[in-house]
Parts: C-alpha cells; structure tokens; sequence
C-alpha cells in the first residue's frame, strides 16, 4: 500500500498479482489487490479480485455484498460471468431487486421468456405498493400473451390481480384485449 500512497499504485498492484498467484487464498492480498486496482483505474483487475474474494467469503452476508459490488462492474465491462454472478447473489439475497431486474434484462435479451415470467412472478412476490405489483404482473401477463401465446395464463394473471387489487383500467383494458 505504501507504494500506491507515492503514486506508484500500477506498480504495487503488479506486486500483488504477483503474490496473489502465489498465495491465492489470501483475502487480505485480495482486498488490497481491489483496493490498489481501483485507485490505478484497473476495473478489470478489481474485478477480478472481488471475483476471487466472492469466491472465497464464507458467510453468506460478506458473498451478497462483494456480489452487489462485483455484478455490477461485471456488467459494465460485458463480462460474460455477469449474469452468473447476479445470480449467485440472488441465490444469497432471493429478494434483492437489483439482481432480479438484470436477470430479468439478461433474460429477455437472450429471448427466454420462460425464464422472465419466473423472474417476474418472484419479483411480483416481493413488491412494495399496488403500482408496483401492477406493473410486474400486468408485464408478465403480456409476455405469457403476446411472447409465448398461452391466452389462459395470461387471461388468468390479470383476473387474479383485479381480484387482489381492485379494478383498474390499464389491467381492465389488457384483459378486454385477450
């Protein structure tokens, strides 16, 4: 660390990957290895550390939050492992709604509209606010109609939600449509 404190953070994380092949169990070598990658601008190198630390975490609260940290940079660099990743932290964290709504995102970029309609019945689970509720399920109904062609689902969906949730006319409207 002392050598990212004089400005020589590329060289001190050079250093680390050196030692981190060497001692790649070492979580201290890890953090330090993060820390050093972001001050030198390396998103893949912090990347790679916090996959390795993700790895490495124990307990299930220190995974979900290097996960809610890793997934993300994953993300933005295009990595393939992001989708993973996202979905071992809900695998930490059921409800967590950032993890759900970019598997939803990777689902529906890959076309697997069964996967969405799971993705979003256990969004629907854990919403906050009839609004919200309404949209997730109102999403979900179009996707069984007009994506996978199952009438009935989607008809049955949108009953079950005006009998949870009162009539409304977005919800009315759908449902006249089917």
């Amino acid at each position: 660390m002392a050598l990212a404190a004089g400005g020589r953070g590329a060289e001190g994380l050079e250093l680390l990957v050196e030692l981190r092949t060497r001692h790649p169990h070492d979580r201290e070598l890890l953090t330090d290895a993060v820390v050093l990658a972001r001050q030198a601008g390396d998103r893949r190198a912090a990347a790679d550390g916090l996959d390795r630390l993700a790895d490495l975490a124990g307990d299930p609260a220190e995974r979900a939050a290097l996960l809610r940290e890793l997934a993300p940079l994953l993300d933005e660099l295009g990595d393939p492992r992001a989708e993973e990743r996202w979905a071992h932290l809900l695998d930490c964290d059921s409800g967590d709604p950032t993890a759900l709504a970019a598997l939803e995102r990777a689902a529906e970029r890959r076309g697997d509209h069964e996967g969405l309609i799971a993705l979003l019945a256990r969004r629907a689970e854990r919403v906050d606010g009839v609004e919200e509720l309404r949209r997730v399920r109102l999403r979900r109904a179009m996707i069984l109609e007009q994506r996978l062609a199952r009438h009935d689902e989607a008809r049955a969906e949108l009953e079950e939600l005006l009998a949870s949730t009162g009539d409304h006319l977005s919800v009315l409207r759908v449902l006249a449509d089917l």
